[in-house]
């Protein structure tokens, strides 16, 4: 018997095949709220699929403040909190927050990056899976 291809981190582990990839997420933004990005194209999270998010890397470039990652009916939007970062100014500046998490953004939802009057970026790996 052959053994299954896993992918994933950490615990959460998932057998690839056909309907199950992996990817690296990327937002970036100098203030206000923009969708996550996959080889330069706004993502959306398919029709039949969701987004399982499994790690996400924060990383603030001006004023300490919050940072959210959202899940939003817009690629603009910030319909639904998924995590909300808060660097205080005892931080400093080109701070970076790592963090291994899991939550899901349902098919034909938006995954946004939110830095209010602040420069931010965010990269996460997700998995696309069947819904």
């Amino acid at each position: 018997m052959t053994e299954p291809v896993l992918i994933g981190y950490a615990q959460n582990k998932f057998i690839k095949d056909a309907s199950t990839k992996a990817m690296t997420l990327y937002a970036r933004t100098n203030g206000g709220t923009v969708a996550f990005a996959v080889n330069g194209a706004t993502y959306q999270v398919p029709v039949g699929k969701k987004m399982v998010c499994l790690w996400v890397r924060m990383h603030k470039t001006t004023i300490p403040g919050s940072m959210g990652i959202y899940e939003s009916a817009t690629s603009g939007g910030t319909d639904t909190a998924k995590i909300v970062f808060h660097a205080e100014a005892e931080i400093g500046y080109n701070t970076a927050q790592i963090c291994p998490t899991y939550f899901e953004v349902a098919a034909t939802k938006y995954f946004t990056l939110n830095c209010a009057n602040q420069a931010g970026s965010c990269i996460a790996l997700v998995v696309e899976c069947d819904a």
